[in-house]
């Protein structure tokens, strides 16, 4: 079996937790977390673009320091 592997930052204890919280939640709670994490912030802008071009994103924001 291989063993997992987490960001740095994170480790099974931390998935756990995050795990119970969200299996505490109602769906309804559910649905207006997925509602509120689609709105930008301010000096963000959402797109859609295609999956396949997800690869060349990644690099090039990996480039840029994005906080």
């Amino acid at each position: 079996m291989n063993e997992s592997k987490f960001p740095n930052g994170w480790d099974h204890a931390r998935v756990g937790k995050v795990l119970e919280n969200h299996q505490r939640k109602t769906d309804d709670e559910l649905a207006e977390e997925d509602d509120a994490a689609m709105e930008p912030h301010e000096g963000e802008t959402l797109i859609r673009v295609p999956t396949i071009l997800m690869p060349q994103i990644r690099k090039l924001l990996a480039e840029h320091a994005v906080s």
